[in-house]
């Protein structure tokens, strides 16, 4: 799972960035947004990297795995909530991976409630 942060380009803030990200699409404060940006910016960090093989499906397969070893959540319902909006994710960030791809401006932060994913672009 290195490949991403393998050529030296992680934001030195990333942890704590990401942490912010998914707790706002979780609906906690809107730190994330406040500080870095909409769904654009997370979109065009991610933009252009072509072709990544079977990393999106190992990213996927990764975060769920870590839900189960955690034992979080109990709620099966919660569990397949955050299974939908992690494939989702994964899926939207590879729409933009072509180096031609356009990300639109102003895409709003997605949110994810206990019945799944409420608004995307």
């Amino acid at each position: 799972m290195n490949h991403p942060f393998s050529h030296g380009s992680q934001h030195p803030q990333h942890v704590e960035r990401l942490g912010a990200y998914w707790a706002e699409v979780l609906g906690n404060p809107k730190t994330f947004s406040e500080r870095c940006g909409d769904e654009t910016q997370v979109l065009t960090l991610h933009w252009g990297n072509r072709d990544l093989g079977d990393l999106p499906e190992r990213f996927y397969r990764c975060f769920v795995q870590a839900l189960h070893d955690a034992r979080f959540p109990g709620d099966p319902e919660v569990r397949a909530a955050l299974h939908a909006y992690m494939r989702w994710a994964v899926d939207n960030v590879m729409a933009y991976s072509a180096v031609d791809a356009t990300v639109p401006a102003g895409l709003p932060m997605p949110r994810c409630g206990w019945d799944g994913l409420e608004n995307s672009q």
